[in-house]
């Protein structure tokens, strides 16, 4: 198995422990709580769709069209926006109590997402692939 395929499964399993713990414990329901929530779900999403169609699809492993490769590509660097976006959010959360701010920087974070949805889906994207390993390049994965 190659390095990059086992270091994301293992993410995988630690992300799928984690949400596990974290859902069937007994907590208070605050905001920053449901943030982290989001936070873990997004994660694992984000993990999963690197994973299992993205990395098997680029490397062969399973067979699809190149539109569903590209796709998953860019939904995966649509997620590496998504996750900085909602880790700040949630320090944002944690530190700052007052809602006028926090509904401000949560307008901001999402029209950051929308712009960056938009950008990501329309920009070109390139992979290459040798010997197992591969990558992305091009416009979409530069933005």
């Amino acid at each position: 198995m190659q390095n990059g395929i086992f270091f994301s499964i293992i993410s995988l399993v630690y992300c799928i422990f984690t949400v596990i713990l974290f859902f069937s414990r007994d907590k208070i329901k605050t905001k920053e709580t449901n943030v982290y929530g989001i936070i873990l779900i997004a994660n694992l999403i984000g993990i999963l769709i690197e994973v299992f169609p993205a990395t098997l699809a680029v490397r062969g492993i399973i067979s699809v069209s190149e539109e569903v490769i590209i796709f998953l590509l860019k939904l995966i660097l649509f997620y590496l926006v998504l996750w900085p976006l909602f880790f700040s959010y949630y320090i944002i959360v944690v530190s700052i109590k007052e809602k006028r701010i926090l509904l401000l920087f949560k307008q901001f974070e999402i029209i950051c997402a929308l712009v960056s949805f938009f950008v990501i889906l329309f920009l070109p994207i390139n992979y290459y692939i040798n010997n197992g390993a591969a990558y992305s390049y091009g416009p979409a994965a530069n933005y």
